[in-house]
């Protein structure tokens, strides 16, 4: 019996104080949507990281100089670098197949007479993959340094750039949460406020024929829990709409940039949605209840 009638009094202090419950509302659903829009473009973009760290790699070429048994005896001092996960040598013999498959039909026309190994005009080579793609230019340049090594080649500007912005979007985000969390519980205190100002009579009488905290309190509680759910319950929808069109959008700008799949991610998104809004609206509520009945 006393659940309805809290919930009939949160209702009611909704609709009196209708322009304020619509701010907070709007503000809790802004927030949501930027701070959601800044995570999954940061998580797109580790997960793409994560993906050019798997595919991208150093190749090194031995000065034709150094013997093949010398080349083969480097595999150590690669795998001594910090950074180095994985080596693979690639003798000149090996790249020599792998270029006539490359060009198909043409390939024993055009390789004709390179049988012979001091023919061959390729080089023995490691393919090296790293452990952090932030470190390729220090592990190139580290590499570079040991004797035999004629040319280190790795292609760090995309996986530069992609590590920029990530990290500026997860500092963005965080900051963005902070701020928009604490516009929020200013928003909803004030709505709070309101609907207790408009019922301070009625709040006296309780306290006087013995309510409690917990029962003038409920009402209020009950007003934020529902302000976070309508701001979760707005924002699902807006931000499913919101990252399909920037997905289309980066995707056009960027060839190969592959966002997250909604459609994979949307119950967690809608998880901390609800989360995230009935935790601010409960907190901010039962903050601003507590401090009006200490007075």
């Amino acid at each position: 019996m006393n659940l309805f009638y809290h919930i009939r009094q949160a209702f009611s202090n909704l609709r009196l104080n209708r322009f304020m419950s619509f701010a907070a509302v709007s503000v809790m659903t802004i927030c949501m949507l930027l701070t959601c829009t800044l995570t999954l473009l940061t998580l797109s973009i580790d997960n793409e990281l994560r993906t050019l760290q798997e595919e991208n790699e150093i190749d090194i070429y031995i000065d034709k100089s150094v013997s093949q048994k010398k080349a083969l005896a480097m595999e150590q001092t690669l795998l001594a670098i910090d950074n180095v996960e994985s080596v693979t040598f690639v003798s000149k013999e090996q790249a020599l197949e792998a270029y006539r498959a490359r060009l198909g039909e043409n390939g024993d026309i055009l390789t004709e007479g390179w049988e012979k190994a001091e023919e061959n005009p390729l080089r023995d080579s490691y393919i090296i993959h790293v452990k952090d793609i932030r470190l390729l230019d220090d592990t190139s340049e580290e590499i570079a340094k040991i004797k035999g090594v004629a040319n280190v080649q790795a292609s760090s500007e995309v996986a530069a750039l992609l590590v920029r912005l990530r990290d500026t979007f997860r500092t963005t985000a965080m900051v963005m949460v902070v701020a928009l969390g604490f516009v929020s519980l200013f928003i909803i205190s004030n709505v709070v406020k309101l609907g207790m100002m408009a019922r301070k009579d009625e709040i006296a009488i309780q306290k006087m024929v013995g309510a409690t905290n917990h029962f003038v309190r409920m009402p209020f509680v009950i007003e934020g829990f529902v302000i976070g759910c309508l701001g979760a319950v707005i924002a699902f929808p807006l931000q499913w709409l919101l990252f399909d069109k920037l997905s289309s959008a980066i995707g056009s700008m960027v060839s190969g940039f592959a966002m997250l799949n909604f459609m994979e991610i949307w119950p967690f998104v809608i998880g901390a949605f609800l989360a995230a809004g009935i935790a601010v609206g409960v907190v901010g509520s039962w903050i601003t209840i507590r401090r009006f009945l200490k007075v």
